[in-house]
């Protein structure tokens, strides 16, 4: 079994809600260096909100 998460970003004020990342992590036989997020999905994560963030700043 696994777990899902998909992590959105909305502005306040708007009905939009961007996907910035999706992330599966498999429960069975999980250690806990296996929890939380890897470097490279942190940055990954990191890497899409500044994107969209700075794009919205842009638009405005």
């Amino acid at each position: 079994m696994d777990m899902h998460w998909t992590i959105y970003l909305q502005r306040d004020g708007a009905d939009e809600k961007v996907p910035l990342a999706r992330f599966q992590h498999p429960l069975e036989g999980a250690t806990p260096a296996d929890f939380g997020l890897s470097m490279s999905e942190a940055r990954s994560l990191l890497s899409s909100l500044q994107q969209v963030v700075a794009q919205d700043q842009i638009r405005a």
